[in-house]
């Protein structure tokens, strides 16, 4: 099995996912869990600079799409995080 851990610092949860400087990315086998490598991460709106922080209007400014962060980690089978949606 192969989970990422969102994280701001390789060594602790991040609070919130798309904020988050990167994913630890690790492969659990007979029980052990083994660090594989990090990703940047370069693949949500608000890594990109591109979140206004308006999270209430509808449209472009408002919407945030997953399908990059889901495109980023789709080769792991779950995410741990501390946080996800609005604050």
């Amino acid at each position: 099995m192969r989970f990422a851990v969102a994280s701001d610092d390789a060594a602790t949860v991040a609070a919130h996912t798309g904020r988050c400087h990167g994913f630890v990315i690790f492969d659990v086998a007979g029980g052990q869990a083994a660090r594989v490598e990090h990703r940047d991460n370069t693949f949500t709106a608000h890594a990109r600079g591109e979140c206004n922080g308006d999270h209430e209007t509808p449209g472009e400014s408002g919407h945030h799409s997953h399908g990059p962060l889901l495109n980023a980690l789709a080769d792991c089978q779950a995410l741990v995080t501390r946080g996800l949606g609005p604050r």
